[in-house]
This record gives structure tokens, sequence and C-alpha cells, in this order.
């Protein structure tokens, strides 16, 4: 059966981005194979980087422009709204934009949604960061961890007060392993919910032999 998907993001980069954007892109690649209608919304397609022959599916441009917390969820509402009738299901890449999927749901949105968190929301405080080495000012090492803290007690706040009351209304959400599955469950997150999917990689990016022999090469041992 042939299905209507439709994926929303921040951005695509496909030229020097991470892994999150080539699983992503993988994931398109491999439905649109698979014979399903699959498109891409991007919401700040300032940062979209494609290669020259561009990617075979249809991205489409609807940029917010206020990048607040706040103003990118009911951007997105608006725009799951806005897209009911040329849908099956949606699929929010990423976490920034995840409450909003529950947001359309709990506001009688009709198209099941889901949400892929391939990493840790601000609330959670398990993001790692550089922090400045104290032995060369102590200043720049208490401005810094002080604004770590302010980021992440607005995150938790937002989320513990906003954001799980809605995330509940979500169809399915993606995590990639176990662990990080229990850590959203501890937090709050319904666990009935938590289904493990891991990245999409393509493993001839890695080691191209061993992606086109039947046996491992001598080189693995």
């Amino acid at each position: 059966i042939s299905m209507r998907l439709t994926f929303i993001t921040l951005k695509i980069d496909l030229v020097a981005g991470g892994g999150a954007n080539r699983g992503l892109d993988i994931k398109l690649r491999s439905l649109k194979t698979r014979g399903h209608d699959v498109r891409l919304i991007t919401l700040f397609p300032e940062l979209n980087r494609l290669p020259p022959e561009g990617a075979p599916y249809p991205i489409e441009a609807v940029p917010c422009s206020d990048h607040s917390v706040r103003a990118l969820q009911r951007h997105v509402v608006s725009l799951l709204k806005q897209n009911e009738n040329r849908t099956d299901i949606y699929h929010i890449d990423g976490v920034t934009c995840l409450w909003a999927g529950g947001m359309y749901r709990k506001q009688g949105g009709k198209i099941p949604t889901a949400a892929y968190l391939s990493t840790y929301t601000e609330a959670l405080n398990l993001l790692p960061y550089e922090t400045p080495d104290p032995k060369k000012g102590i200043w720049p090492w208490l401005k810094f961890n002080i604004q770590v803290r302010m980021v992440w007690l607005k995150h938790w706040t937002w989320a513990k007060l906003v954001g799980l009351r809605v995330a509940r209304h979500l169809d399915l959400i993606f995590v990639p392993s176990p662990t990080t599955g229990e850590r959203y469950s501890r937090f709050g997150f319904p666990a009935d919910r938590i289904e493990v999917m891991s990245e999409f990689i393509d493993p001839s990016h890695f080691h191209a032999e061993a992606y086109h022999s039947e046996d491992f090469p001598s080189s693995f041992g």
C-alpha cells in the first residue's frame, strides 16, 4: 500500500552535515524506492545544503521567522493542520519541534504523528559540553556554566510544565537505542509510545570493500 509521508525537520545538509542528516536522507530515499509518496519540509531552509544532483524527493521550504521554542511549535502545528489533505503520516525529525506533534494531535489533528528523537533534548541535561579550562580564567568558566544551567532550566521548565503534557498525545516516539528510550521514559515521556529505531547508515561510506564482498576482508582482522 502506497502512503503519503510528510517529514518535517529544521534543515538538511548532505554536503557537510552529520549522521542525523544522512539518516534522514536514507529514510526518505528508501521509502520512495518502495513506492511511497514522500516529501520533506524544512523550517530553516537557509541552512539546507545539497549535492549538485539534488535529492530524489521534494524539499519544501516553509521558514519560521521567529526561532524561539514556542514560536516554532506554533508554526509547525499550523503546518500540520494545513497539510492534512495530502498526508497519511507525519514524521517530525529531531527534538526541537517534537512538542508540536503532540500539540497538533491534542488539538484534534487527524493525521497520525510520530517524532524521531536522534539525540536528547536540553531538558534532560545529558548533552556533552566542552567546558572552558578554569586554569585559563575563572570568569569565562563561571560564565559558561551559568549560561548552560540557565538554558537547561528554561528547557526543563518548559518540558515539565507544558511539553510532557502534549508529548503524551504523539502516536509514536522513535529513539535510536534502548538506553535513549529509558532516559526519555525516566524523564516522564510515555514509555508505551517509545519504540527503538536505530539510526540509518550507508555501510559503503565506511568500508566499501566489505559492502561489496560476501566475506569480510582480511583488513577486518
